[in-house]
């Protein structure tokens, strides 16, 4: 079979949870299929180790697709051409987009719908084109991917999609805990030795942090612990909020922004917290509340879209609009001992439902059945 795949997320500065969807997936899906040939086919030159496997062929198309006038040459002029010169069996697009002018069966990833839920956090030209587009998009495709089963359910909710055309196929995570001397050692050079919170994604309003940085204020004020905060992740758009936040706050000392990280920089902060703070206003899955749980670190995330479903019965869960509840909930992590032991069990545990191996074999599940139902359309 040959599988085109739409690469365009797979950047190392962006590299965030879309992209890290693919790379990871594609790193057991090859594995898992070698007597297929894949193509990536990104809208840049990637500054990327793209040749995981030999049987990867990749191709560079532009214009840079970043904007919605962009986005329609890529995926409806470029994406058509590629696929047909290269004779694709499957197109799969892992990043909510697809094109509406080409034949080729088509799998769709769908990691959530907040543009329905949270239209004014984007601008004009992005909640435009996902209002027009993403229905056609989901009518075009063969197959979706759904990234949790709460974001199944929203397109069944929302959307006319029906039930059969959708799987769902969850993030994974590989994040290890870390030995208590390497935290130590990582708290003792960053943190004066303290324990702290730490966020991490990138930062912009769906994401609710500038409440958290309001929430880590009140928790202070009220005698709170003195875990610094720290907000690891880019500032993306609309950060004036959460910047004044910072500025205003009465424990700013305390407040860290350390921008865009690699992985491996990342995974120290994480690795190294006393808790993981993720009250996100709406989320497909949610993966640093996977990976702080893979990592032994206990988590206060929100009570609503896939979060406490990622959690399940191992975090704590807040109203994420409630400030108040959420200083409380830092108070609980912070000065009890047990309850956090009781939340990095139980995180262990319910990480273990998840896997990037588990992922690339439904993956593949679905490329088999899609290659079976339709026969090539270029041979």
């Amino acid at each position: 079979m040959r599988i085109a795949i739409n690469a365009r997320l797979w950047q190392p500065r962006y590299m965030e949870g879309i992209g890290r969807h693919l790379v990871e997936v594609l790193k057991k899906l090859v594995v898992m299929r070698p007597d297929d040939q894949f193509l990536l086919i990104f809208d840049r030159q990637p500054q990327v180790d793209y040749q995981i496997a030999p049987h990867i062929d990749i191709i560079v198309a532009g214009p840079p697709a970043r904007h919605p006038l962009l986005y329609n040459i890529w995926f409806d002029w470029q994406i058509p051409r590629i696929l047909k010169q290269w004779r694709a069996d499957i197109f799969w697009s892992p990043d909510n987009f697809c094109s509406l002018r080409t034949n080729c069966p088509t799998l769709l990833t769908v990691h959530d719908l907040a543009y329905m839920h949270y239209p004014g956090h984007l601008d004009r030209a992005h909640q435009r084109y996902y209002r027009n587009r993403m229905p056609g998009f989901l009518n075009r495709a063969d197959r979706i991917a759904a990234v949790s089963e709460f974001t199944a359910r929203d397109l069944l909710e929302t959307t006319q999609v029906p039930a059969n055309k959708i799987s769902v196929v969850c993030n994974g995570a590989e994040t290890k805990p870390a030995s208590a001397i390497d935290i130590a050692d990582f708290r003792n050079l960053h943190t004066a030795g303290r324990p702290y919170f730490v966020y991490v994604g990138s930062i912009h309003p769906r994401k609710n942090v500038t409440l958290l940085v309001q929430a880590y204020d009140q928790y202070r004020q009220n005698g709170g612990s003195p875990w610094p905060l720290i907000l690891v992740g880019r500032s993306a758009w609309k950060t004036n909020d959460t910047q004044q936040a910072i500025e205003q706050a009465l424990f700013k000392e305390d407040i860290r922004l350390t921008g865009y990280l690699p992985d491996d920089q990342t995974h120290k902060w994480l690795a190294a917290a006393g808790a993981l703070v993720y009250v996100s206003l709406f989320e497909g899955f949610g993966m640093p509340v996977l990976e702080a749980m893979q990592a032994g670190v206990p988590v206060i995330t929100s009570a609503n879209s896939s979060m406490s479903e990622v959690g399940g019965k191992a975090v704590i869960t807040v109203d994420p609009k409630n400030l108040t509840a959420l200083a409380l909930a830092m108070q609980t992590m912070s000065k009890d001992a047990d309850q956090r032991g009781i939340c990095i069990q139980k995180g262990l545990l319910q990480a273990k439902e998840y896997s990037w191996a588990k992922s690339a074999a439904a993956y593949s599940e679905i490329l088999t059945e899609l290659h079976n139902k339709k026969a090539p359309p270029f041979r």
